[in-house]
């Protein structure tokens, strides 16, 4: 990576250089003014060359762009215009390639971006489903709870009426076995209470 970089700005720096040339061309004095001129046109084109060989080999079409910029603006400069006119559809070629790639880039980008957006709404989906599931089986729990409370309640309620009513009923069966059941053993029962009464007394 550090490689690339350092021949990135490497390949920028010869561009500069180049189009620095091509400035200074068109201002140079008057004397001796063709000579001056072709020479540093000649240099634009030395270093833009340069420029393209470190663009082509790390594949970079913006750097590329800009030497066939500076190549097509040194051979305008010096009169050639067929070969100006050639660097001039390399540019337009390398400027369609730069927008070829921009557009794939921001498509790239926004297919990730909405692959990561759709993976978080997915994540989010998933932990609310597991958050209603934790509250459902909680719910469910309390409603077990319940249930299992109110069995026993219900139990314990049902044991104790049915033990209290065994025992009323058997009192009563008791009580019934107990005493007397018509008139005549109701009389009966009562001489023999007083007789013995009486039987009692007397002996005292």
């Amino acid at each position: 990576y550090l490689e690339l970089t350092y021949k990135y700005w490497i390949a920028s720096a010869y561009n500069n250089i180049a189009d620095l040339h091509i400035s200074i061309a068109k201002i140079s004095n008057k004397s001796n003014y063709q000579i001056k001129k072709s020479v540093h046109l000649d240099s634009s084109i030395i270093y833009a060359n340069k420029a393209i060989s470190i663009a082509l080999g790390i594949e970079s079409a913006e750097l590329l762009s800009e030497s066939v910029k500076c190549l097509q603006k040194a051979y305008k400069e010096k009169g050639n215009y067929k070969k100006a006119l050639n660097y001039a559809e390399k540019y337009i070629e390398t400027q369609d390639t730069i927008f070829t790639k921009e557009k794939i880039s921001a498509l790239t980008e926004m297919t990730t971006r909405f692959e990561t957006e759709k993976k978080q709404l997915k994540i989010e989906k998933m932990e609310k489903q597991q958050q209603l599931s934790g509250l459902l089986i909680s719910k469910q729990k309390i409603i077990i709870y319940l249930t299992v409370s109110i069995l026993i309640i219900v139990l314990v309620l049902t044991i104790i009426i049915f033990r209290t009513r065994w025992n009323w009923s058997t009192a009563r069966w008791n009580w019934s076995t107990a005493r007397p059941g018509s008139r005549t053993e109701i009389k009966d029962w009562w001489k023999h209470k007083i007789r013995k009464f009486h039987s009692t007394s007397f002996t005292t």
